[in-house]
């Protein structure tokens, strides 16, 4: 009988147990939103507890650190970047976003050529009390174009004799180095400056063609050349001076060019003299020509003419009488 008392007796008291913790309020699940501060002060802390009763454990022993995968997000150039971004608020607080450079405000960039590389891109995340924040690789992929002439004349003009230069200017709109050439050997580059010293007889109409590359893509350009007719008067050349005496024949040699080619027609003004087919002039003295002349040599070319003064200096030859005839008076 007293063994049923007792059963009866503990059946008694787990219920009443039983009654009593299902009575009793149960604790609700927290969600706490830390800034960076307060979470290493939180890590710290909890860092010190834990390592309190395992001071012995060897100090060799180190934590291997995982670095974690940006997630990508690939572009080409001249392509938009819009990042659309999710995320919950546990409190159902208002969510805004920032975005770091080179995105705006909206998480959008429209790319250009010449904008290829990697980008970090940081997020932040804030409901205006916490904030979170998440980065991102961004790769705009290049899309080569052909450079683009910025400073270029079609037609240019110059004289006769003169330098012309050609200083091409090309930009490349993905920032690579620009290189040029010239299809007529006759220029010489000089730090990307192509330069033709012309000639007299360079006259007419030429066209060459420039080009621009940026080692992949090239741009061609055809440029005309107008040379104009630039006449120069014929250079003479002759003795300043010569010293002859009576009954000797005067010589005078002249020599003239032109720098144009044109033909060329030398003449003195003396009609003492005459003119030999090399391009010298003669007079024959005789005793009584003694004295200084000044003998004008001209040379022309049909527009344009060059003359020289000759000085000619006859000396004086004494000569004895001569007896013509003897008769008595």
């Amino acid at each position: 009988m007293n063994k049923i008392i007792s059963i009866f007796v503990i059946v008694a008291l787990s219920l009443l147990f039983l009654v009593s913790c299902a009575q009793q309020p149960q604790e609700k699940a927290k969600i706490t939103i830390v800034d960076e501060v307060e979470l290493k002060n939180m890590s710290t802390e909890q860092n010190k507890t834990v390592s309190e009763p395992v001071s012995n454990v060897s100090q060799n022993v180190s934590t291997p650190v995982v670095e974690e995968k940006l997630t990508e997000i690939k572009v080409k150039e001249t392509e938009n970047v819009s990042l659309n971004v999710s995320s919950i608020d546990a409190d159902g607080d208002v969510i805004s976003y920032t975005f770091s450079s080179p995105l705006n405000s909206k998480g959008e960039w429209k790319t250009d050529h010449g904008d290829a590389g990697e980008y970090i891109i940081t997020v932040n995340a804030t409901d205006g009390k916490s904030s979170s924040i998440q980065k991102l690789k961004l790769i705009v992929e290049k899309v080569n174009v052909a450079p683009i002439f910025t400073r270029l004349s079609e037609n240019i003009s110059v004289a006769e004799g003169s330098r012309l230069s050609i200083s091409p200017l090309a930009i490349d709109p993905n920032k690579d180095k620009v290189m040029y050439a010239l299809s007529d050997s006759r220029f010489k580059e000089e730090n990307a400056t192509f330069n033709w010293d012309t000639s007299y007889t360079d006259r007419g109409n030429y066209s060459v063609e420039l080009t621009a590359s940026d080692g992949e893509l090239k741009i061609n350009k055809t440029i005309k050349i107008t040379v104009t007719r630039n006449n120069v008067a014929p250079e003479l050349t002759a003795e300043e001076k010569i010293v002859i005496k009576e009954g000797e024949e005067a010589v005078i040699t002249v020599s003239a060019t032109d720098l144009n080619k044109d033909p060329i027609n030398i003449t003195i003004k003396d009609i003492k003299f005459t003119k030999k087919q090399d391009n010298s002039f003669t007079w024959l003295t005789n005793y009584t020509s003694n004295g200084n002349y000044d003998i004008e040599i001209v040379a022309n070319d049909g527009e344009k003419s060059t003359s020289k003064i000759v000085q000619l200096v006859v000396q004086d030859v004494n000569l004895p009488p001569q007896i013509v005839s003897i008769k008595a008076k």
